[in-house]
């Protein structure tokens, strides 16, 4: 689905986009990851995992690469938790969050770097909210 809406951004508006699949988790591909990306202005990071681990990894794998290795501009990183509690992912989901991160690229800045995206009560974070004592 995210490979789809991706090429269908390349062919129909002609923004270069891109997706990598993660098949490995550990070892964590860090520098294989930071070349991949390398030219990238914004990283987007769609995942089922509600506590974000993958983005953290992606994160300091990236901090690592561009700062401390001095190669260059870290891009933009934005965490986007998707099908919680099995729930659909759609086509207008994966839009919305390519929409955000052009819309951030644009601006320079990123207005929510995590989002966990079609909860059935937005008002609910996992982060700052508890169910019960």
């Amino acid at each position: 689905l995210i490979k789809f809406v991706a090429s269908s951004y390349r062919e129909k508006k002609g923004i270069n986009i891109g997706v990598i699949k993660l098949r490995v988790f550990r070892p964590f591909p860090e520098k294989a990851l930071s070349e991949a990306v390398a030219d990238a202005k914004m990283v987007i990071v769609i995942d089922r995992n509600c506590r974000n681990t993958l983005y953290t990894e992606l994160k300091s794998a990236l901090f690592t690469h561009f700062i401390i290795e001095k190669k260059g501009a870290v891009p933009m990183v934005m965490d986007k938790i998707v099908g919680l509690g099995g729930r659909n992912v759609s086509i207008s989901d994966i839009v919305s969050i390519i929409d955000e991160g052009l819309e951030a690229v644009r601006t320079g800045r990123v207005e929510k770097s995590l989002e966990w995206v079609g909860l059935k009560d937005p008002s609910f974070n996992p982060l700052r909210d508890y169910i019960a004592d």
